[in-house]
């Protein structure tokens, strides 16, 4: 038992349990399913070496594989290499314009721009046998123009970025209120404000706000005004429960049901009950790693 100030503190009851939904980390365990990065590379390993062996594919009649492997393997290994920067690039852009059509504009501009760089970079290292071969097109072949094999090389790295954030769009997609399971064993807390004692179960409080001098905390049913301050009850809540999301609010993590991202790194909070609460720059961190959403 910790005292808050003078007058007030809080008593944690029973063994403390986490409260998971899908998608959501716990203080004991936090699962990758989250994790952007864990993700990224899962994809890079499957999508690059994939690509590696199609472009083989077409050729098995004419080359064997141990003649073609080296210049394969530099095919996918600088496209690996090429879209890890255009994630880079696109992670940066969702945060700082988060509108589909700029979002959709900077994918365009900058597959461009990549695929030219890629086609140049294999052009340097591999000479004529960087391009696709266009022999296969038959007459077709020679009205091709010479930026065949940039145009090309763009629209494999156009694919790539459609899949690769099609993909993250569904992996950190908000989980709904209909998605979460009850809670099971509630812990009890109870605020004490000079002689008057108030129990209530965590999974009952929504949030709580500063006040001035006070706490204000919101449940289903009612408010309780304490005469404390948030850092105070922020340092007595158990933290697998509790985030606290700007320096006036402190929300339950379970009752967090989508994070619409703003300008500056700030994110708009809805709650489960319809709250619209505002994350500051400061605590937006600690909050996407309370929810297990990492920053790409």
């Amino acid at each position: 038992m910790r005292s808050l100030s003078p007058r007030c503190f809080i008593v944690v009851m029973h063994t403390p349990i986490t409260i998971p939904f899908p998608g959501m980390p716990t203080a004991s365990s936090r699962p990758s399913r989250r994790g952007s990065s864990p993700l990224f590379w899962t994809f890079q390993l499957v999508v690059w070496p994939a690509y590696g062996v199609a472009l083989m594919l077409p050729w098995l009649g004419t080359y064997t594989i141990a003649s073609m492997m080296p210049n394969k393997l530099v095919v996918a290994g600088t496209g690996l290499a090429i879209s890890a920067g255009l994630r880079s690039a696109y992670l940066s852009a969702l945060r700082r314009w988060p509108s589909p059509g700029t979002v959709i504009a900077v994918v365009i501009t900058a597959s461009l721009v990549a695929g030219l760089l890629w086609d140049g970079l294999l052009s340097a290292l591999l000479g004529g046998a960087a391009s696709p071969d266009l022999r296969r097109l038959g007459a077709l072949g020679s009205r091709i123009p010479q930026f065949a094999g940039a145009f090309y090389h763009t629209l494999v790295l156009l694919t790539w970025s459609m899949s690769y954030l099609g993909l993250k769009q569904y992996w950190t997609r908000p989980v709904e209120a209909d998605e979460a399971p009850p809670l099971h064993a509630p812990r009890r807390l109870i605020f004490r404000d000079g002689k008057r004692a108030v129990m209530l179960d965590a999974g009952d409080i929504n949030r709580l706000e500063a006040a001035g001098d006070y706490v204000r905390i919101h449940t289903g049913s009612r408010r309780l005004l304490l005469r404390a301050t948030l850092s105070g009850i922020e340092a007595t809540l158990p933290e697998a429960d509790f985030v606290r999301i700007h320096r006036s609010s402190i929300v339950p993590i379970a009752k967090v049901r989508e994070l619409v991202p703003l300008a500056n790194s700030e994110y708009d909070v809805m709650l489960r009950d319809g709250t619209k609460l505002r994350a500051s720059r400061t605590y937006a961190g600690r909050l996407r790693a309370a929810l297990g959403i990492g920053p790409g």
